[in-house]
Protein backbone atom coordinates (compact mmCIF):
# COMPACT_ATOMS: atom_id res chain seq x y z
CA UNK A 1 0.00 0.00 0.00
CA UNK A 2 1.27 3.45 -1.20
CA UNK A 3 0.39 7.05 -0.25
CA UNK A 4 -2.31 8.19 -3.03
CA UNK A 5 -0.78 10.70 -5.76
CA UNK A 6 -3.05 11.76 -9.04
CA UNK A 7 -0.46 9.52 -11.48
CA UNK A 8 0.44 11.47 -14.72
CA UNK A 9 -1.43 11.81 -18.09
CA UNK A 10 0.88 9.42 -20.19
CA UNK A 11 0.72 6.92 -18.00
CA UNK A 12 -1.45 4.04 -19.78
CA UNK A 13 -4.50 3.19 -17.69
CA UNK A 14 -7.27 0.60 -17.42
CA UNK A 15 -10.24 -0.40 -15.61
CA UNK A 16 -11.26 -4.25 -14.25
CA UNK A 17 -14.52 -4.86 -12.82
CA UNK A 18 -16.16 -7.86 -10.57
CA UNK A 19 -20.04 -7.39 -10.89
CA UNK A 20 -22.15 -8.03 -8.22
CA UNK A 21 -26.06 -7.24 -7.64
CA UNK A 22 -26.89 -8.74 -4.01
CA UNK A 23 -23.33 -9.51 -3.54
CA UNK A 24 -21.01 -6.47 -3.70
CA UNK A 25 -19.74 -5.35 -7.14
CA UNK A 26 -16.35 -4.09 -7.20
CA UNK A 27 -14.27 -1.50 -9.86
CA UNK A 28 -10.76 -0.71 -9.71
CA UNK A 29 -8.48 1.72 -11.90
CA UNK A 30 -5.22 0.82 -12.83
CA UNK A 31 -2.39 3.05 -14.11
CA UNK A 32 1.18 1.82 -15.21
CA UNK A 33 4.66 3.74 -14.65
CA UNK A 34 7.19 3.85 -17.46
CA UNK A 35 9.13 1.63 -14.86
CA UNK A 36 6.22 -1.15 -15.01
CA UNK A 37 4.97 -0.48 -12.01
CA UNK A 38 0.94 -1.04 -11.77
CA UNK A 39 -0.89 1.06 -9.69
CA UNK A 40 -4.49 0.27 -7.76
CA UNK A 41 -5.77 4.29 -7.63
CA UNK A 42 -9.51 4.38 -7.89
CA UNK A 43 -11.99 2.08 -6.93
CA UNK A 44 -15.58 1.97 -7.05
CA UNK A 45 -17.47 -0.48 -4.80
CA UNK A 46 -21.27 -1.34 -4.21
CA UNK A 47 -21.54 -2.53 -0.25
CA UNK A 48 -24.71 -2.06 0.95
CA UNK A 49 -24.76 0.90 3.62
CA UNK A 50 -21.06 1.22 2.26
CA UNK A 51 -20.10 -1.93 5.03
CA UNK A 52 -17.59 -3.96 3.21
CA UNK A 53 -17.77 -6.86 5.94
CA UNK A 54 -21.37 -7.53 5.32
CA UNK A 55 -20.54 -9.10 1.82
CA UNK A 56 -24.06 -7.79 0.67
CA UNK A 57 -24.03 -5.48 -2.64
CA UNK A 58 -26.41 -2.65 -2.72
CA UNK A 59 -28.72 -4.07 -5.86
CA UNK A 60 -28.05 -0.96 -7.90
CA UNK A 61 -28.46 -1.65 -12.04
CA UNK A 62 -25.96 -1.69 -14.40
CA UNK A 63 -27.12 1.53 -16.22
CA UNK A 64 -26.72 3.34 -12.60
CA UNK A 65 -23.09 1.93 -12.02
CA UNK A 66 -22.36 3.27 -15.38
CA UNK A 67 -23.68 7.00 -14.78
CA UNK A 68 -21.22 6.36 -11.44
CA UNK A 69 -17.91 5.50 -13.58
CA UNK A 70 -19.34 8.08 -16.60
CA UNK A 71 -19.31 11.04 -14.23
CA UNK A 72 -16.05 9.74 -12.11
CA UNK A 73 -13.88 9.77 -15.43
CA UNK A 74 -15.51 13.03 -16.59
CA UNK A 75 -14.44 14.59 -13.28
CA UNK A 76 -10.90 13.32 -13.74
CA UNK A 77 -10.75 14.34 -17.17
CA UNK A 78 -8.97 10.92 -18.34
CA UNK A 79 -8.50 8.28 -21.02
CA UNK A 80 -9.10 4.47 -20.06
CA UNK A 81 -7.78 2.59 -22.93
CA UNK A 82 -8.74 -0.43 -21.47
CA UNK A 83 -12.04 -2.28 -19.79
CA UNK A 84 -11.82 -5.92 -18.51
CA UNK A 85 -15.32 -7.43 -16.95
CA UNK A 86 -16.13 -10.94 -15.30
CA UNK A 87 -17.10 -12.97 -18.54
CA UNK A 88 -20.30 -14.21 -16.63
CA UNK A 89 -21.60 -10.19 -17.51
CA UNK A 90 -21.19 -11.52 -21.07
CA UNK A 91 -24.30 -14.20 -20.76
CA UNK A 92 -25.97 -12.59 -17.71
CA UNK A 93 -29.42 -11.12 -18.99
CA UNK A 94 -31.15 -8.31 -16.94
CA UNK A 95 -33.98 -6.53 -18.76
CA UNK A 96 -33.41 -8.52 -22.40
CA UNK A 97 -29.83 -7.18 -22.22
CA UNK A 98 -26.65 -9.07 -20.54
CA UNK A 99 -24.91 -6.94 -17.57
CA UNK A 100 -22.15 -6.02 -20.34
CA UNK A 101 -24.11 -4.95 -23.37
CA UNK A 102 -25.53 -2.22 -20.48
CA UNK A 103 -22.37 -0.80 -19.91
CA UNK A 104 -21.91 -0.73 -23.32
CA UNK A 105 -25.26 1.54 -24.23
CA UNK A 106 -23.90 4.09 -21.67
CA UNK A 107 -20.43 4.10 -23.62
CA UNK A 108 -18.64 2.03 -21.18
CA UNK A 109 -17.65 -1.30 -23.62
CA UNK A 110 -16.15 -3.67 -21.85
CA UNK A 111 -13.83 -6.60 -22.94
CA UNK A 112 -14.69 -10.23 -21.42
CA UNK A 113 -11.80 -10.70 -18.81
CA UNK A 114 -9.99 -13.69 -19.44
CA UNK A 115 -9.12 -15.97 -16.36
CA UNK A 116 -5.88 -17.82 -16.46
CA UNK A 117 -6.73 -20.39 -14.57
CA UNK A 118 -10.35 -22.08 -13.38
CA UNK A 119 -13.00 -19.86 -12.07
CA UNK A 120 -12.17 -18.59 -8.36
CA UNK A 121 -8.31 -19.12 -8.76
CA UNK A 122 -5.83 -16.65 -6.87
CA UNK A 123 -3.22 -17.41 -9.52
CA UNK A 124 -3.29 -14.56 -11.53
CA UNK A 125 -3.87 -11.95 -8.29
CA UNK A 126 -0.96 -14.43 -7.14
CA UNK A 127 1.24 -13.28 -10.25
CA UNK A 128 0.90 -9.20 -9.80
CA UNK A 129 1.54 -9.84 -6.06
CA UNK A 130 4.69 -11.82 -6.38
CA UNK A 131 8.07 -10.11 -5.39
CA UNK A 132 10.42 -9.84 -7.98
CA UNK A 133 14.27 -8.10 -6.86
CA UNK A 134 12.56 -7.42 -3.15
CA UNK A 135 9.81 -5.65 -4.39
CA UNK A 136 6.21 -6.23 -5.67
CA UNK A 137 5.57 -4.02 -9.08
CA UNK A 138 1.71 -3.89 -7.88
CA UNK A 139 1.02 -1.06 -5.53
CA UNK A 140 -2.30 0.00 -3.75
CA UNK A 141 -2.79 3.73 -3.16
CA UNK A 142 -4.03 3.58 0.17
CA UNK A 143 -7.41 5.98 -1.12
CA UNK A 144 -8.78 2.35 -2.08
CA UNK A 145 -10.40 1.47 1.31
CA UNK A 146 -11.80 -1.97 -0.09
CA UNK A 147 -9.05 -3.77 -1.54
CA UNK A 148 -7.03 -2.80 1.30
CA UNK A 149 -9.32 -4.42 3.58
CA UNK A 150 -10.31 -7.46 1.60
CA UNK A 151 -6.97 -8.40 0.20
CA UNK A 152 -5.39 -9.70 3.58
CA UNK A 153 -8.72 -11.74 4.83
CA UNK A 154 -8.72 -13.56 1.44
CA UNK A 155 -8.11 -16.92 2.42
CA UNK A 156 -7.66 -19.84 -0.20
CA UNK A 157 -10.22 -23.15 -0.13
CA UNK A 158 -9.23 -25.92 2.36
CA UNK A 159 -9.63 -28.71 0.03
CA UNK A 160 -7.71 -26.89 -3.24
CA UNK A 161 -4.76 -24.13 -2.51
CA UNK A 162 -5.31 -23.14 -6.10
CA UNK A 163 -8.98 -21.68 -5.41
CA UNK A 164 -9.62 -18.84 -3.26
CA UNK A 165 -12.88 -19.93 -0.71
CA UNK A 166 -15.85 -17.84 -1.77
CA UNK A 167 -17.66 -17.50 1.47
CA UNK A 168 -14.41 -16.47 2.94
Amino acid sequence: VVKAFKPPADWKRWMAGDWGTNKPYCFGWICESPQGDRYLYRELVGCKNGDYTKDQGTRESPLTVAERINQIEREADEFITERWLDASCFDNYEHGLSVAEQFSSRGLPFQKAQKKFKSGSIGILRDHLKITNGTCRFKVMDCCQYITVTIPLLMVDKHNVEQYDSDG
